[in-house]
């Protein structure tokens, strides 16, 4: 246990070396900003790990070699990782510590971090993960996730560029010998840099933050890090990740691990239902602090102060959350499980909109210092439930023969003749849509929407053709959830297709009818999508049935 003390000392004053170094690039005020959109580093050990990968804005990609140099995850207090123990996440190289390959804005740099290159592409590469995370007490798995962040400068003619990223690092734990199970050591961690956050999510600070936040996603797991003051009073400072929640709706997500502040105490992380983006908005939010505790909160009118209305005790990481809306009441609620929720509390909340924005919020309540959150099972159910999923499902907005958003789409992508809207054969109105050909070329038309809740949805359309071969179906992200044949039945006598299938919140759902390359046609009217019913939070459809 000396040997290993010191060996912990002698590597503290390495790192404190290597900690300056990095400040001092990052003082460096005339750096180009990059954001890294993906790449990984697999650690091992604590002088050798890699190799490095890195892509990002501008082109900018980075093939490493075999790092040497420091690493620092494991190291508790000298000695194992118990329970309640911070586990750090930092790792630094630089300078000939890693070598590989680059390219930006289209300029391949060979030699990046070699010393004995002088030519015009010569460059060099700092790299730093930051953060950290406690070990959650009586956990017997030996994988632990945790999001990090990343910051790295790239040295070339023309630069400095700044790089800065954040993503999830999977942490492999083992058993030190001689001690019981309850203390670790840390075999390995991959570090795996997020993409940004797909549509309809957004991401940006509120309020006075510095430096800037960021929110990525990894495999469905969305890591959101965040400065500012607090989330309280009359103005708040944080990283939102949301979307639009439309009406009544709900938003969920499970707080999977968080960064450890050096001040804990008020740091948050949590789900909100917000009046827009200003700093001063009206708000609803269920956060959880850094030692677990629950705080569900409300800022009644834009530019008043925040007031708390209730709390409750957790371990803080794997503690799921979730605000719902109907009407003008919001319900807080948390589980420990995603499947038994206990209600924390309600709020009778008078948003002089519908046209809310929900999703995740992260502050540090520490200007200056990012604090970062991981989520996984995160979703937004907004759009209204009852009506019409879809826009202009009978085509009388359009003028003939014109389609377009919000709406109707031709498939002229991969198909050959355009589809278009009509006045010759419509089922009800005055128009409807159609793919008509004298030659052997196909045709389709879609429209596309995102699911508003998890669950059964129904797609009925009504459909006519003058030969074999039509088809109307549904994709759920790109992929057949079901489809029945037009049946031919001549001018004008269409029949009704009823599809049912299954989707969950977030995913895309596009509706479609396709032409074959067949002399002929196939038409279309008074398409709908919906979610029939609502009971308890399970929604069900009717028997599926076509034509009929």
């Amino acid at each position: 246990m000396t040997a290993r003390i010191a060996s912990f000392h002698a590597r503290q004053a390495l790192l404190l070396m290597m900690t300056l170094a990095c400040l001092s690039l990052t003082a460096i005020v005339s750096a180009q900003e990059i954001t890294i959109t993906g790449g990984s580093l697999e650690a091992n050990g604590s002088m050798g790990s890699g190799p490095l990968t890195l892509e990002g804005d501008r082109g900018f990609t980075f093939l490493g070699e075999t790092l040497t140099g420091a690493y620092f995850p494991g190291f508790c207090n000298g000695g194992p990782c118990a329970a309640g123990q911070p586990v750090s996440l930092y790792a630094f190289w630089g300078g000939s510590d890693v070598l590989g390959v680059a390219t930006l804005d289209g300029i391949t740099y060979p030699r990046v971090g070699d010393n004995a290159d002088t030519s015009s592409t010569s460059a060099a590469l700092s790299v730093e993960f930051s953060g950290s995370f406690v070990l959650p007490p009586g956990r017997s798995a030996i994988t632990l996730v945790a999001p990090f962040l990343f910051r790295a400068m790239f040295y070339r003619q023309g630069g400095p560029d700044l790089l800065v990223g954040s993503g999830l690092a999977t942490i492999e734990l083992t058993p030190i010998l001689g001690f019981p199970n309850e203390l670790w050591g840390v075999k390995r961690v991959v570090y795996r840099l997020g993409s940004p956050l797909p549509p309809p999510w957004l991401a940006r600070d509120v309020g006075s933050s510095s430096p800037a936040g960021r929110a990525s996603i990894v495999d469905g797991s969305m890591i959101v890090a965040g400065d500012g003051a607090d989330i309280w009073g009359v103005a708040d400072s944080f990283q939102f990740a949301y979307q639009p929640m439309p009406g009544s709706g709900s938003v969920t997500a499970r707080v999977l691990t968080r960064d450890k502040p050096a001040n804990p105490s008020f740091a948050k992380a949590g789900v909100m239902i917000r009046q827009g983006l200003p700093p001063s908005a009206a708000h609803v939010i269920l956060d959880v602090k850094p030692d677990g505790g629950l705080e569900f909160m409300v800022r009644y009118v834009g530019g008043e102060a925040t007031s708390f209305l209730a709390g409750a005790q957790t371990t803080g990481d794997y503690v799921w959350l979730r605000l719902a809306r109907a009407s003008t009441q919001v319900t807080a609620s948390y589980s420990t499980d995603g499947v038994a929720w206990t209600m924390l509390g309600t709020v009778s909340m008078p948003f002089v909109t519908t046209e809310l924005l929900a999703g995740l919020a992260v502050t540090s309540h520490q200007p200056g210092v990012l604090y970062a959150a991981l989520f996984d099972n995160v979703s937004v159910a907004g759009q209204q439930l009852t009506g019409n999923l879809l826009a202009e499902g009978d085509f009388e907005g359009y003028t003939p023969p014109m389609l377009g958003q919000p709406g109707w789409i031709s498939d002229d992508l991969l198909r050959q003749v355009p589809a278009k809207s009509e006045t010759h054969q419509p089922r009800s109105g005055a128009k409807n849509g159609a793919c008509w050909t004298p030659e052997y070329l196909d045709c389709g038309i879609y429209q596309e929407v995102i699911a508003p809740v998890s669950g059964l949805y129904a797609f009925s359309i009504y459909a006519t053709s003058d030969r074999a071969g039509g088809l109307v179906g549904v994709n759920v992200n790109g992929a057949t959830a079901n489809s029945a044949s037009v049946e031919p039945l001549g001018f004008g006598n269409y029949s009704r297709y009823a599809l049912a299938f299954t989707a969950s919140a977030g995913d895309i759902i596009r509706v479609w009818m396709y032409s074959p390359a067949i002399p002929g046609y196939v038409v279309i009217d008074d398409a709908s999508l919906t979610v029939p019913g609502v009971d308890g939070g399970s929604v069900t459809v009717p028997t599926p049935v076509g034509p009929e």
